[in-house]
C-alpha cells in the first residue's frame, strides 16, 4: 500500500488516539526493472563518451532533434535521466504511487498509462518548440510519473489517505502534484513541462478511468477490417435505375 507511502489508518484508529502504523509498498519485479534499466543508461552515459553522445543527441527530445531525423527521441527522452539524484527521485515516485496503482488497473494498462505520457509529452514538447520558436531539451520520466499519480488518485478520488499523517484525499494530492509541479515550472521557467503534466493526467484519468478501453478499440478496429475487406469481396454495389 502508499503507506497509504504514506500511512494506512482507518477511522477508529484515528478516533482512539492510537499510533499510526505505517506500511509501505511492495516492491515488484517491474518497478525493480525499470530502476535498474534507468540506472544502466545513467551509468553507462556517464562512463562511456560515446554512448553519452549517443543520449544526449537521441534520448533528449526537441525540435531540433527531430529535425535531425531523430525520431526516437520521442519516446527515448523518457528512459534517459543526466543526475543520479534526479533517478532516484523517479525510482522513490514510481515505487511509491506506481505497485499499488498496477495491482489495481493490471500491468498491462500500468505500462500503458506510462508509455502513452511519455510519447505525448514528446510531441508536447516539439509542438511547442514549433508554436513559441524555441528550442527545448527535455529528458526524463517526468510525464510517466505524473501518468502515475494521476492514475492513482483517480482511482482514489474521495478515499482519505494520509501522508506523513496529513489527511488527504485524492483529489488533493492530485491538485497538491499539480500545483507543485506548477510552480517548479516557474522556478525553472520550463514551462513546456506543464505540457508534459497534461499529456501524463490526461492518460492517467483516461485509462485508470476506463474511458480509454484498448481492448474495445481493438474489437472495433477488427470489426471495420472485416467489415471493408466483406465490401472487397462483394464488389461495389449497383444502383437500380428502374426499367430500360
Amino acid at each position: 500500500m502508499l503507506a497509504d507511502a504514506i500511512a494506512d489508518c482507518d477511522d477508529e484508529t484515528m478516533q482512539h488516539g492510537s499510533q499510526i502504523k505505517y506500511t509501505w509498498p511492495p516492491i515488484t519485479k517491474s518497478v525493480v526493472g525499470l530502476f535498474v534499466l534507468f540506472f544502466i543508461i545513467w551509468i553507462t552515459s556517464v562512463v562511456s563518451e560515446p554512448f553519452g553522445l549517443f543520449a544526449k543527441t537521441h534520448m533528449s527530445v526537441s525540435l531540433a532533434a527531430v529535425k535531425k531525423d531523430y525520431f526516437d527521441s520521442i519516446l527515448l527522452y523518457g528512459f534517459y535521466h543526466r543526475s543520479f539524484g534526479e533517478l532516484l527521485f523517479v525510482g522513490l515516485a514510481t515505487w511509491m504511487f506506481g505497485t499499488e496503482l498496477q495491482s489495481m488497473i493490471g500491468l498491462k494498462k500500468w505500462w500503458a498509462i506510462q508509455f502513452l505520457s511519455i510519447i505525448t509529452g514528446g510531441l508536447v514538447v516539439i509542438l511547442w518548440d514549433y508554436l513559441f520558436g524555441i528550442s527545448s531539451t527535455i529528458h526524463g520520466y517526468h510525464a510517466a510519473i505524473i501518468g502515475l499519480i494521476a492514475a492513482f488518485c483517480w482511482r482514489k478520488w474521495n478515499d482519505t489517505l494520509y501522508v506523513f499523517t496529513i489527511p488527504l484525499t485524492g483529489k488533493t494530492m492530485l491538485a497538491a502534484c499539480v500545483g507543485l509541479s506548477f510552480v517548479m515550472a516557474l522556478i525553472d521557467k520550463m514551462y513546456v513541462r506543464l505540457g508534459l503534466d497534461l499529456a501524463g493526467i490526461m492518460w492517467g484519468i483516461l485509462i485508470a478511468g476506463g474511458f480509454f478501453n484498448l481492448r474495445l478499440l481493438r474489437t472495433r478496429y477488427r470489426l471495420w477490417r472485416a467489415r471493408k475487406k466483406l465490401k472487397l469481396v462483394r464488389g461495389p454495389e449497383k444502383k437500380d435505375y428502374g426499367p430500360n
